[in-house]
């Protein structure tokens, strides 16, 4: 009769070849025993088996198997490796214990790419991603592309193009690959005010090692966008070229502003500067009944213009863009340095399907594919290279559509549950907002009370309830919410809506967030134009009790109160009942006479043989 203990035995797990292998490695490794290898870093020391590192390293693979007298060796000495790094990577390949650091990930990336380790590989890349610094992004960047490892390189890529001025004059610079090199020079994310940053690094590098590296100028010129370079850069590159590289020449066109664009390819992401456009309506006025919200009325616009002007917030001053002529109500929304307006009232009045693309670099609006159907006060946001264009009227306010920007078409996407006017609408994290406003073909009229929330993913609306009324507010998201503001809303006595002054945030579900204080605005405001900028959020125009509102205001989370813009909107007539506002990219100033000129002069275009 088996005892107790040998029925406990008995019911045991068994240890798995597996296990037993990897506790008699360790085992040995500890005791020293039966090793046939000495590694050596720094000096130090690391007595360690051949089997064992050959086979999770092909780099140990080749160096023990090759037909050499160095396979032979009993010390192998690793150059330019910590022996701290060393002794982390034995203790993981022999005990599968690792502890990441941020002090010691990069190491171990580079480490573990160098000795082909591939599993050290992966889990020090999956955490170095979080550590790239200015200190060792040239380094992982080069690494990374040299063992194709898209998400530390995509991390450090970041990283040297946010920092490629300083970066380019470092040791680790001129110790890259000329293939390298021109992947990087021909980035458009690089962080340069100008071209003259990218050829004076070409020049760095060449003059490195000029011996090996004057062959590769004209190949590496070949980067450089020369027609965004102003006659004064161009002297200095002239000069060079005379001086230094006899080789190789200018060559010249003659171009306007649009030209140079076209010839550079289009400018880098440090030569441009967001701010704010803004699209308002100019002298307007009714010559009927003043209800311009209806559908149905014959009143006529004495005048329709939208001016459209930038705003720079840092230095607090507006400059004109290119007219938007003949259309207001439109919405309008960026991606990067092309702003988009779509629908809006015509001429007569007339509500349209249109959709113009502004390019800030050209200062040129296009006209693109029409909506499928005609809006205005509608929602018009962007997600990843789509737009997308939400109810609004003339309408039963149900449709929605998406554009997209690649492929240049729209396609239907799932309609709201019902229609809905004068709402505000804002995106976050992969979904639509449609908040308050009025529902479009309910009798007695009402007001949606709450949110309507379009998952893009799915494709799938859903109504997310609750005891607010109010419409003709504007919203924005910030960080994980959203900050609505103004608009009609509940009177006091709670019977009626009146133009309020209030702002209050709902969350990501869509319900009341009590997340931090949000100060009443100055002024009670219906549709003011609101966006986001940097940390700030911004208010511009709107109209209020009195008409329109010429004034602009922005808040920072932890701020008691809204601060106050010097000089408010360009004209004092250029207020706006719901304006069309966002954020936009442009060219900064020295570049701006470039690209916006229309003479045609000489312009560099790139080097020739000489």
């Amino acid at each position: 009769m088996s005892s107790p203990r040998n029925k406990k035995e008995s019911l045991m797990e068994p240890q798995s070849l597996k296990q037993c292998m990897q506790q008699g490695l360790k085992q040995m490794f500890q005791a020293q025993q039966l090793c046939d290898v000495t590694l050596v870093a720094e000096g130090r020391k690391f007595s360690c088996h051949r089997m064992l590192l050959a086979s999770v390293s092909p780099y140990f693979l080749r160096l023990f198997t090759a037909s050499l007298p160095e396979a032979q060796n009993k010390e192998i000495v690793l150059q330019d490796m910590a022996s701290a790094t060393l002794q982390s990577v034995l203790n993981y390949l022999y005990t599968e214990e690792l502890i990441l650091t941020a002090e010691n990930a990069p190491n171990l990336f580079t480490a573990a790419c160098r000795l082909q380790i591939l599993p050290l590989e992966e889990r020090a890349g999956r955490f170095v991603v979080d550590y790239v610094s200015l200190e060792n992004c040239l380094g992982l960047y080069a690494l990374a592309r040299s063992h194709n490892h898209p998400a530390v390189l995509q991390a450090a890529l970041r990283c040297v193009s946010q920092n490629f001025e300083p970066l380019s004059g470092c040791k680790e610079f001129l110790s890259l690959d000329h293939n390298a090199l021109i992947s990087l020079l021909s980035l458009d994310n690089l962080a340069v005010i100008s071209e003259l940053v990218v050829y004076r690094a070409v020049k760095r590098w060449v003059d490195s090692v000029p011996t090996e590296r004057l062959p590769l100028l004209r190949e590496l010129l070949g980067n450089v966008r020369f027609p965004l370079l102003s006659r004064q850069e161009l002297a200095e590159v002239q000069a060079d070229l005379a001086k230094r590289y006899r080789h190789v020449q200018l060559q010249w066109k003659k171009l306007d502003g649009k030209g140079r664009m076209q010839a550079s390819g289009g400018l880098r992401q440090g030569m441009y500067q967001e701010g704010i456009v803004y699209l308002g309506l100019l002298l307007f006025h009714y010559l009927g009944d003043d209800d311009y919200d209806s559908e149905d009325d014959d009143d006529e616009v004495d005048v329709i213009d939208s001016p459209v002007h930038f705003f720079d917030p840092c230095a607090e001053s507006w400059h004109r863009l290119a007219d938007l002529k003949g259309l207001w109500h439109s919405s309008c929304v960026s991606v990067g340095h092309k702003l988009y307006v779509s629908g809006g009232l015509g001429t007569g009045e007339h509500v349209v399907n249109t959709l113009y693309e502004y390019d800030s670099s050209t200062n040129r609006w296009l006209k693109l594919p029409s909506m499928a159907v005609p809006r205005h006060k509608h929602a018009f946001l962007a997600w990843k290279q789509k737009l997308y264009a939400v109810a609004g009227g003339p309408t039963d306010g149900r449709s929605a559509e998406s554009f997209d920007l690649v492929g240049k078409t729209w396609a239907a996407i799932a309609s709201p549950p019902f229609g809905v006017r004068d709402f505000a609408s804002a995106v976050l994290k992969g979904k639509l907002y449609i908040i308050g406003g009025w529902m479009v073909g309910v009798s007695p009229a009402a007001v949606l009370k709450g949110s309507l929330i379009y998952d893009i993913a799915s494709d799938v609306w859903t109504e997310v309830p609750q005891d607010l009324v109010f419409f003709q507010a504007s919203a924005v998201a910030l960080d994980n919410r959203i900050c609505v503001m103004g608009g009609f809303g509940r009177s006091e006595t709670g019977e009626e809506c009146d133009t309020t002054n209030k702002c209050f945030f709902l969350g990501e579900d869509g319900m009341l967030s009590h997340n931090g204080p949000l100060p009443h605005l100055v002024k009670r405001v219906t549709s003011p134009g609101a966006l986001r900028w940097q940390d700030r959020v911004y208010v511009l125009g709107g109209n209020g009790d009195d008409g329109n509102i010429v004034t602009v205001d922005y808040w920072k989370p932890g701020q008691s109160n809204w601060t106050r813009v010097k000089g408010g909107l360009p004209d004092p007539d250029y207020g706006a009942f719901w304006p069309c506002c966002a954020i936009l990219e442009v060219p900064k100033a020295p570049l701006l006479c470039l690209l916006h000129e229309t003479s045609v002069s000489s312009v560099a275009v790139g080097v020739t043989d000489n």
